[in-house]
């Protein structure tokens, strides 16, 4: 038997709502407000909310797997949302303080130094990334346009992105000559996007993404809600930005070698928890699993949320080693981005189109019955009003025998064929309009 710490965080989870009791109070100061004051959903809030804390923490320290390799935690994290929900001003709170830290140290850049461009970086190309970590270990993107999804790079360099996640001393062949040499590279990866654009690259990359891993490496939401009118009122984040700053100026003091780099692990407890938690996505892989179709999530799955305890017990200042309970909380995270990714790659029903076309041409017909009060007419008069349905009428007829053959309707043939609606599905409401409005 494996630990459970706090079994509340073993309930149903819900992909419509954050699992909020997960998060440390760093990650709370500016989650709550973000969520109680601006009214941005925490679909939208909570991974970046993660995801920011991990990119401060992840130069200062490594972690140590349960394998007993030494590297990073970087992360890489999409949310999908329609827009005006609040994508761009949570991440602007996230990471308001490394923004003003590029900034500062643009601005003094010292003589003899190479100055810091790529602490965190908009859009960028990927070999313009690959130049920068030559230069200087750390990037943390953000592509808040999805811009590699409209050049190609995204599925192009995944074997590249995912040497970057191991964080790996590794070479990349120039286009002209020579190659770079990245050297212990921090890295990690925010993609902002809409449902629209994440289905149309998915539908063109989205096997290609799984089979290379990088997929597998991502944690993603999406949000399918509508827009949310949100409050710009000022908000108290100053202890996140307080430990963000922390942060950011020790690992100056790493880098120039006034402090070294610290070492996180999983304490005895939170290591027998991980072998259960890996158990249990290797049984949720399995034949007849939830999983099933995933399995290269099922496997990999169990190491994000090892990285994601890591960041977070880093973030939050919690001295010693990562405890079962602090693995258990990232745990409900991990199981959180697990349902997002079972429903972005779950293969969805093929509908017939003559049924899609039978709801539209129900829809119309409802709206009929409401305006006129009849539960008849005649078929000609049906099909001249096709391109109000969006149908031609040669829909407008494989939809009419869909209804025919479910006992919605029937025709009546004579000198003119009508159309008769059951009434047991088409109820009038005696809001007559008169018939020439509609004819």
């Amino acid at each position: 038997m494996y630990p459970r710490y706090n079994r509340g965080f073993h309930l149903p989870i819900d992909p419509a709502r954050f699992p909020t009791e997960a998060l440390g109070p760093k990650t709370r100061s500016l989650y709550d407000p973000l969520v109680d004051a601006t009214g941005i959903p925490s679909v939208v809030v909570g991974p970046l909310v993660v995801h920011g804390a991990i990119a401060y923490a992840n130069p200062v320290a490594n972690m140590l797997s349960p394998h007993g390799r030494t590297g990073p935690y970087g992360i890489y994290t999409e949310v999908s949302a329609v827009s005006g929900c609040g994508k761009t001003e949570a991440k602007k709170a996230v990471f308001a303080e490394m923004d003003a830290f590029q900034r500062e140290q643009l601005t003094n850049v010292v003589d003899g130094e190479d100055p810091i461009e790529t602490h965190i970086t908009y859009n960028a190309s990927m070999p313009a990334l690959m130049k920068g970590l030559a230069k200087y270990p750390v990037a943390n993107e953000n592509d808040d346009e999805f811009t590699s999804s409209q050049t190609g790079s995204m599925a192009r360099y995944a074997n590249v992105r995912n040497q970057l996640f191991d964080g790996q001393t590794f070479s990349v062949d120039r286009a002209t000559s020579g190659r770079y040499i990245l050297r212990d590279p921090r890295f990690t990866s925010l993609v902002l996007t809409q449902p629209h654009v994440r289905i149309a690259f998915d539908e063109r990359h989205g096997k290609r993404l799984r089979a290379q891993g990088l997929a597998t490496r991502t944690q993603f939401a999406e949000y399918a809600g509508e827009p949310v009118a949100l409050n710009f009122v000022p908000i108290d984040s100053r202890l996140w930005d307080e430990t963000a700053r922390h942060f950011l100026h020790l690992w100056l003091d790493i880098m120039r070698g006034r402090a070294t780099r610290g070492l996180v692990k999983l304490r005895p407890e939170a290591v027998r928890l991980q072998k259960g938690i890996a158990d249990g996505y290797r049984t949720r892989g399995l034949r007849g699993g939830d999983l099933e179709q995933f399995e290269e999530h099922a496997a990999r799955q169990p190491e994000s949320i090892v990285r994601i305890a890591a960041g977070l017990h880093v973030f939050e200042g919690v001295p010693g080693d990562v405890s079962g309970e602090e693995l258990e909380r990232a745990e409900a995270i991990g199981s959180w981005f697990t349902e997002h990714y079972k429903l972005r790659f779950m293969p969805q029903p093929t509908v017939p189109r003559e049924y899609e076309e039978a709801d539209r041409l129900e829809e119309w017909l409802h709206g009929f019955v409401y305006r006129t009060a009849a539960l008849s007419l005649r078929r000609s008069d049906l099909r001249a009003h096709a391109p109000e349905m969006g149908l031609s009428k040669a829909a407008v007829e494989r939809a009419l025998t869909v209804l025919c053959s479910s006992n919605y309707a029937r025709i009546s043939l004579g000198k003119s064929a009508w159309i008769e609606l059951n009434p047991a599905y088409f109820r009038p409401q005696y809001h007559r309009w008169p018939l020439h409005s509609q004819f």
